[in-house]
């Protein structure tokens, strides 16, 4: 049953009220998507009914909770009387994980600190909002008396800070996977896995306790923005109180309004959450704070920790007194967390006193490349120790002009080309750690490199390069996103082509190629880069990005010279004008590929270059790269390789054109999709756009976006649905 405000009882009698209010309800949960502008709530409903769905057998585990608390407690009053359990501190070792990309993810120990400052304030009854709960509900705060440290000795009984940082893409689609990167006993730690973005879409969730899959998985996965007050955390109520809030869950408490991930509606009245004194609630919606919102015929706890309001600051008695019941429960193995000797084997028993631990050194597992000659920056970072003036940091490189350097920021300088590698050494008073990195810089002969003109259609075999070619002349990918491929599947000459099939790439991450050094030696003006590219987004809120950026310093400092995203004129998607949705795998067909022009007169009197081309995956479809050419008169060039099936009519109407813009008027001999290509007269693509056509005359408009073109002359260019290709120029005259 479930008491109303006016049936609170004393402490006693309410620990055997509690004992019977044990109807929790899972039902099939979605993943309710949050509204615009509010951040992702809790995912723990979804991941506890899938883990049951799948896990049938866990179910007795709930029923078993529900029943060692029942006799838990009565244990308690037969032994105590009315004397409540919560007059001992249980401390509870913890560990946190953070699952990074060499970013700004990567969290201070700082917003660590602050997100457990905040669980122990709340589990406590001290956080300084307490005071302002309303009238109605002040009489029934609880406080939990749990104690929430961070482990100053890891399982193998090492020194630690209770933190832990690994390198992993997975953190931009997290889940159970980052489980599998890196955990601690579960029955020793309270596991806290902190990511960049939950793969759901949550904010936060965990598992009861015995109802994750295996028991390795329990703990918490909780977003970088959601955890503490400070550093990447939206700082606000929802966000510092989402740690709050899973703990909870971590302690068997559901919503107010049950075990469903969906409030506000009707029928939640109808739903236990197994808390005596937190009255019947539909649930907030919407992430916000009605103080006076009335459900289920009671004023409505919004308030609570374990609602989705903004002004989250009280557990009742009645949760508080449920969380202890389930650390006291073998179920889960809550109980042996805070046991005596598994406080001393982590080091959190009292008194507690982080101790100085010997640092962890990393170096940011990336190839940097360079030109000889040129200081080349070295990065790296330190955990488990203060980063501070007591910690040493000593770079050593064998083939640098100066072999040793010491501080935090330092740069070698190489004067010969070749592959260079890096040790890191860091200590402090307690020792010291090393790490070698044996490719940590490219370092490029400034006078070597391809000849102009140049072209890459990626028909070798033994792509990206060859290891016996100079440096200068080898194609390489980003080593920490090996992501590019070559396939036969598709391309737009000849039989191979390169791609990404970024729907296997996590999330907001960024594939890079790079070319080899290009010399631009004797070449006159125009010059022009030109490449093949096919593209399909996968949703329409998707926003992937292919950007292409030249260096003159051997990849020392870029500059960007095209990009291309789904709002771009013309757009990243080449298929049906770029409108397309594609939720299959993306297999480009002939008149799905777009050609590509770009100046690079400007880098002329640099002598030679270095090209890349980076993707920036937002969940995106498969994307192809093909026929990759430095030269003059490419456009030329590329007519000329294409056989013309017909020849067909092509005449705008009226050229010049003034304010107006004119007609494309073409005959066709199938129907099908026509491209309509407009240049300017260096050679740049300015519009590509799709257009349907039928047997016989078809008159095509050029789009909106050409109306604000300058005088001067232009190339338009029409590609037939039979493979047909003509071109005219067109004037534009004021």
């Amino acid at each position: 049953m479930r008491l109303t405000l006016r049936k609170i009882l004393p402490t006693a009698i309410m620990v055997s009220a509690l004992a019977l209010s044990s109807r929790l309800v899972f039902g099939q949960q979605a993943n309710v998507p949050q509204p615009s502008g509010h951040l992702p709530s809790c995912g723990t409903s979804m991941m506890v009914e899938r883990s049951l769905a799948e896990n049938p057998h866990l179910r007795a585990n709930i029923a078993a909770l529900e029943q060692q608390s029942a006799d838990f407690m009565k244990k308690w009053q037969a032994r105590h009387g009315a004397k409540s359990p919560l007059d001992t501190t249980l401390v509870i070792p913890v560990v946190v994980h953070i699952i990074h990309t060499n970013g700004s993810d990567n969290i201070s120990k700082a917003q660590v600190d602050d997100a457990l400052r905040i669980i122990n304030e709340d589990f406590n009854r001290t956080s300084a909002d307490t005071g302002a709960v309303t009238a109605n509900f002040k009489p029934i705060v609880g406080t939990t008396k749990m104690v929430f440290r961070l482990a100053t000795k890891d399982p193998n009984g090492n020194c630690t800070q209770g933190v832990t940082r690994t390198y992993s893409l997975l953190t931009n689609s997290a889940g159970e996977n980052v489980k599998q990167l890196i955990g601690w006993p579960t029955e020793r730690y309270y596991n806290i896995w902190v990511v960049g973005r939950i793969a759901s879409g949550a904010g936060g969730y965990a598992f009861y306790p015995g109802t994750a899959p295996r028991q390795s998985q329990e703990g918490v996965v909780v977003l970088n923005t959601q955890f503490g007050s400070i550093g990447l955390s939206s700082r606000n109520n929802f966000s510092s109180r989402t740690m709050t809030h899973e703990t909870g869950h971590f302690f068997n408490l559901p919503h107010t309004w049950g075990s469903t991930n969906v409030p506000g509606l009707a029928s939640n009245c109808n739903v236990d959450d197994g808390v005596g004194d937190t009255p019947n609630t539909i649930g907030v919606q919407n992430q916000s704070c009605p103080l006076s919102m009335v459900s289920c015929g009671f004023l409505a706890n919004v308030e609570n920790y374990m609602d989705y309001s903004t002004c989250g600051r009280m557990f009742t008695a009645g949760q508080s007194l449920r969380m202890r019941t389930s650390a006291a429960s073998n179920v889960g193995l809550r109980s042996n967390l805070w046991q005596a000797s598994n406080l001393i084997a982590t080091g959190t028993a009292d008194p507690y006193q982080p101790p100085l631990c010997p640092p962890i050194a990393i170096y940011i597992p990336r190839i940097s490349q360079g030109c000889g000659g040129k200081s080349i920056a070295v990065f790296g970072y330190a955990y488990n120790a203060p980063d501070d003036t007591t910690l040493t940091w000593k770079w050593i490189s064998p083939t640098a002009t100066v072999d040793t350097l010491y501080g935090k920021a330092a740069s070698f300088v190489y004067t010969t080309p070749g592959i260079k590698s890096v040790k890191l050494i860091l200590y402090n008073a307690a020792g010291a750690d090393t790490v070698m990195v044996a490719n940590a810089y490219r370092i490029i002969d400034t006078n070597g490199g391809l000849n102009s003109p140049f072209n890459e259609g990626f028909e070798a075999d033994s792509f990206p390069s060859p290891s016996a070619l100079p440096l200068t002349s080898r194609w390489y990918f980003d080593s920490g996103n090996r992501t590019w491929q070559r396939t036969k599947q598709a391309s737009n000459r000849d039989t191979a082509s390169l791609f990404i099939p970024l729907r296997q790439q996590p999330r907001n991450t960024t594939s890079q190629l790079f070319s080899p050094r290009i010399s631009l030696t004797g070449m006159t003006r125009p010059v022009f880069l030109g490449f093949d590219h096919a593209f399909a987004t996968a949703h329409d809120t998707a926003n992937n990005r292919l950007v292409v950026s030249v260096s003159t310093d051997c990849g020392g400092q870029w500059q960007q010279i095209y990009i291309r995203t789904k709002s771009s004129s013309p757009k990243l998607n080449t298929n049906l004008g770029g409108l397309a949705i594609t939720n299959g795998v993306f297999v480009p067909l002939a008149n799905e590929w777009r050609t590509n022009y770009v100046s690079l007169d400007r880098y002329l009197t640099a002598g030679n270059i270095s090209i890349r081309f980076e993707v920036f995956n937002q969940e995106g479809n498969a994307i192809y790269l093909d026929n990759i050419n430095v030269g003059s008169n490419l456009v030329t060039d590329l007519d000329a390789s294409i056989s013309q099936i017909s020849n067909p009519t092509f005449r705008i109407m009226p050229n010049p054109s003034g304010a107006s813009l004119p007609t494309a008027e073409i005959s066709s001999t199938t129907d099908g999709v026509a491209n309509l290509l407009v240049y300017g007269i260096t050679g740049q693509l300015l519009s590509d756009t799709k257009h349907l056509v039928s047997v016989g005359t078809n008159a095509l408009t050029f789009p909106n976006h050409l109306s604000g073109l300058q005088s001067g002359t232009y190339i338009a260019k029409i590609l037939m649905p039979d493979g047909a290709i003509a071109q005219q120029k067109w004037v534009v005259i004021p």
